[in-house]
């Protein structure tokens, strides 16, 4: 996921232009999530819109993988965990 807000944050900056990528800053490698509330409006929202974006490819990518368990889950036969407690009980 990192990598994809990584991506997503150079565009939306590459579209603000060069005013915007000079307000970031030149330590944007830090790898940390930066405090939303002293971020300029626009970054701001180019940060947002990167994370939540980034969230949105975790789904997109898992959601697959959900569908297939849950249609596995579907074929598996039932098996008793305890045959002989039945037997116990009616003698």
């Amino acid at each position: 996921m990192a990598h994809r807000v990584t991506d997503y944050v150079k565009e939306g900056l590459t579209a603000l232009g060069p005013k915007a990528a000079a307000a970031m800053g030149q330590g944007g490698s830090g790898g940390g999530i930066p405090d939303m509330d002293k971020l300029p409006a626009p970054i701001r929202t180019v940060m947002e819109s990167a994370y939540g974006h980034g969230v949105g490819d975790v789904f997109l990518y898992s959601a697959p993988f959900a569908l297939l368990a849950f249609i596995v889950t579907l074929f598996i036969k039932e098996v008793a965990l305890k045959s002989n407690a039945a037997k116990a009980d009616a003698e």
